[in-house]
């Protein structure tokens, strides 16, 4: 073989070594995408978990305030009668615990209730 010969031979080798490293760098970066991409992946399934917890608990101490305060109201309207013949001096403290309960019912059940869209004006 000629020197031109084995010039040529080494600079095709190094050429192919380069086309491998080339493939070989490719493949790294393309492993290192996916990677990254369930990262974020899992990262918004756990923050989209822990809303739905949040949006369950939340609903749920709604229902229990809802509940609680209807028995309050629907005991404080039954008893009103009574209390109005045989203490008048409570009808006062009675009519507030009464609206502070009405106001209570009113915010769980304003956040109970799922938002609507508003709807755009055509």
């Amino acid at each position: 073989m000629t020197d031109s010969n084995k010039h040529d031979d080494h600079s095709l080798i190094a050429k192919s070594n380069a086309g491998s490293e080339d493939l070989n760098s490719s493949r790294k970066k393309k492993k290192k995408k996916p990677i990254y991409s369930k990262a974020v992946e899992t990262m918004f399934r756990n923050a989209y978990r822990a809303q739905l917890d949040l949006i369950a608990l939340a609903a749920t101490k709604a229902n229990i305030m809802i509940s609680l305060n209807g028995f309050i109201v629907s005991v404080l309207l039954v008893s009103g009668s009574l209390i109005y013949e045989n203490s008048p001096e409570f009808i006062i403290p009675t009519a507030i615990f009464l609206l502070t309960s009405a106001a209570s019912i009113y915010f769980a059940l304003s956040s109970a209730t799922p938002d609507r869209p508003a709807r755009r004006k055509k």
